[in-house]
């Protein structure tokens, strides 16, 4: 009797299942494609790197006068010249970076710091707490920013890097306060929250393992436009005479105030433009990175 040949059955290759990725690779995924972005990152490495790296790229002391080599022009020795006391103004220029970026980076973190405790706090509790924090926020923001900070820094007999950081993180943190106390107010009645506190968990552990989490998108953005508007405002305090003496300590802002008067700035661009140039380069390629974060935690965003 002859048996029905038994028919193979091919068994389809099976596809590859797509890894799936996290949100922050997502984010990063997303950000990468934002070429300004990228453009914005790679200019604050180059300047950051320049900074640290100042001691090796220039052999004078950014502090130490020349009484023999006062105003000089660019040449092979001094390639940004020197300034009225005969400093590099170059060398200057690399060591005032260090300053002008710590105080952007510290104070803003500094800020987030203060704004986002305080706006997590009012949001999660709301009551009492969130009136008490939320009229201080207002009372702070009814003044001006800059006028709140030349003010405490005119009553301060003399103005060093940290107590600028200081007046910076006290006086700029309500903005903050209030965007975190928004995303708290829109998480805090979430599945995910009502279901911590049925099993028990804390509130503590709510804040700083569930709410903060969820709003930290929305910090980094803030954090990095923040960095942005500190250096600006560090240079505006200089440029006014309110900021780090130059003598003790380059700034950027600092520079660009000794080289205020009509006769430098139209026969010495040399000692104006660098220092204002890597201001507004600083300023803009950190605007772009916070466009890109923005966009990047941003799910219903257009821009991929």
């Amino acid at each position: 009797m002859q048996t029905a040949p038994t028919t193979s059955i091919s068994s389809e290759k099976e596809k590859p299942e797509k890894k799936q990725q996290s949100p922050w690779q997502l984010a990063l995924s997303r950000f990468m494609k934002n070429k300004l972005a990228v453009v914005g990152i790679i200019i604050l490495l180059l300047i950051v790197i320049f900074s640290i790296a100042a001691p090796m790229l220039s052999d004078f002391d950014p502090n130490k006068p020349d009484a023999y080599n006062t105003d000089a022009e660019p040449d092979d020795v001094h390639l940004l010249g020197t300034d009225e006391i005969g400093r590099d103004v170059l060398t200057r220029l690399l060591y005032g970076g260090r300053i002008s970026l710590l105080v952007g980076l510290t104070s803003s973190l500094m800020i987030v710091v203060i704004g986002g405790l305080l706006g997590a706090i009012a949001g999660y509790y709301g009551k009492w707490i969130d009136m008490i924090i939320m009229r201080i926020v207002d009372i702070l923001l009814v003044l001006p920013t800059l006028l709140l900070m030349l003010f405490v820094v005119t009553i301060m007999q003399k103005t060093t890097i940290w107590s600028l950081i200081l007046v910076f993180g006290l006086t700029a943190w309500p903005v903050t306060a209030r965007l975190v106390r928004g995303e708290v107010l829109s998480i805090r009645e979430r599945e995910f929250i009502l279901s911590a506190k049925s099993i028990g968990c804390s509130d503590f552990q709510i804040i700083f393992k569930h709410v903060i989490p969820n709003v930290l998108p929305t910090i980094i953005v803030n954090a990095t436009l923040l960095m942005a508007t500190m250096i600006l405002a560090e240079a505006g305090l200089a440029y006014l005479g309110f900021g780090v003496a130059p003598e003790i300590t380059p700034t950027w802002g600092n520079m660009l105030h000794s080289a205020s008067n009509v006769t430098v700035l139209t026969d010495q661009p040399w000692l104006w433009i660098p220092p204002g140039l890597l201001v507004v380069l600083t300023v803009l390629s950190i605007n772009f990175i916070g466009d890109g974060l923005r966009d990047a935690f941003d799910t219903k965003s257009t821009r991929r």
